[in-house]
């Protein structure tokens, strides 16, 4: 029966029919002969089309997964793609957005992995695995902000941690680059001081094997293996064992054992903390203990000799202020004597020194002193300036 409630427009028709092929089939491998192929220089995308006895389809690589390929494939080569069916919703064009390019007869999805495996034994798996950090304190997720992978994580990795979470892709023909350049990102981040991170944590939960095979992508095992930063791989469930495990430091068998290895860690710390306290403070106390023992042995010893030294010590200043206090004395004598002897000269040489021997001094009335008898006429009034004071004189005139 048709609908006529609902009519499309053309756009709307052909997203409806990608999104309805992409989430009915998310990967897909098909086999066919290479008919045409062009690598764009510029972009490095491939575009090119297979077909066989009854068809063909058109097929893209975007530059992405075809810098992982191995081989680039050529017109008359039989290969398998893996990728997901699109339809351009501008032009209505069906294509396969492919993710993997292998030869026909070179094997299995599973075979791929294992011949990566063995490859990269001595290049991404190589490095030695770290552990996590004695105390771990600043956390970095990479993960899909949907789903209950970041919820059962936060639930399971306990109270006091830093945690910043990171957003990618963490499936279909994105996933690989979405989550290596987060990757990427984070340790970039760290070097520049934008971030801090003990430990870098990217977790996707359970899924098919064609949910979970971008994590067996060389981009992300790369990534990995050159992170600065400690890396827990904690994608899918047991038994799932992606190639990212082994490039990754610590692999956790699901997303909330990651978060129960950082608590587990913290809790580690805490009771070192708290058993390294208890031992230090057992070792001062023997320590004060032993140390009063050893005191009350020195006491009496010290004290004797603390006594001895501050007797010589007070004899020594008693004898030095003798002599600083004779010195000073002696000192105080000369100055005194030196000081009386320049009084009495000074008294002796003083002009008034000599009315104390009965002179006197006649000034006149202005205070003028007369020096000679013709100063004085008779009559004139004068002073005489004695030693016990001044008295007024009348001229007779010279005698």
């Amino acid at each position: 029966m048709i609908n006529e409630e609902k009519v499309y427009s053309v756009y709307e028709f052909n997203s409806l029919v990608d999104n309805t092929m992409r989430s009915s089939l998310p990967f897909i491998a098909v086999e066919g002969e290479v008919s045409k192929i062009t690598v764009q220089q510029t972009s490095g995308h491939w575009y090119f089309s297979i077909k066989d006895d009854k068809a063909s389809l058109d097929c893209v690589m975007f530059r992405s997964s075809a810098a992982s390929q191995s081989f680039v494939p050529k017109c008359s080569d039989k290969i398998i793609v893996y990728g997901t069916p699109n339809v351009y919703p501008q032009s209505g064009r069906f294509q396969l957005k492919c993710s993997l390019v292998k030869r026909s007869g070179q094997g299995t999805l599973l075979e791929i992995i294992e011949e990566n495996k063995r490859k990269w034994q001595n290049t991404y798996f190589a490095r030695p695995h770290r552990q996590l950090p004695v105390f771990v304190r600043d956390v970095v997720i990479i993960t899909s902000l949907t789903g209950e992978v970041l919820h059962d994580i936060l639930t399971n990795i306990g109270n006091g941690l830093n945690i910043t979470v990171v957003p990618a892709m963490m499936q279909g023909e994105m996933c690989a680059e979405s989550v290596s350049n987060a990757i990427y990102g984070v340790n970039k981040a760290v070097k520049e001081g934008k971030l801090k991170a003990d430990v870098l944590l990217v977790a996707r939960g359970g899924g098919s094997f064609e949910d979970l095979y971008p994590f067996n992508d060389e981009r992300i095992v790369k990534a990995l293996s050159l992170s600065e930063i400690v890396c827990i791989s904690a994608i899918g469930h047991d038994p799932d064992n992606p190639l990212c495990d082994y490039s990754a430091d610590i692999r956790a068998n699901a997303p909330t054992q990651a978060g129960a290895f950082i608590k587990q860690n913290r809790e580690n710390f805490i009771k070192f903390i708290l058993d390294s306290k208890a031992l230090f403070s057992e070792r001062i106390t023997r320590r004060v203990e032993n140390a009063y023992q050893k005191n009350d042995f020195d006491k009496q010893k010290l004290s004797s000799l603390l006594i001895s030294r501050a007797s010589g010590e007070q004899m020594r200043l008693n004898h030095k202020k003798e002599i600083i206090f004779t010195y000073l004395v002696n000192l105080f004598k000369h100055k005194k004597q030196i000081a009386e002897s320049k009084v009495n000269l000074l008294n002796a040489y003083s002009p008034f020194g000599i009315l104390d021997r009965g002179y006197s001094i006649v000034k006149t009335t202005d205070g003028k002193v007369v020096k000679n008898v013709s100063s004085l006429e008779k009559g004139v009034k004068f002073v005489l300036k004695m030693s016990d004071g001044e008295i007024s004189a009348l001229s007779e005139g010279k005698i």
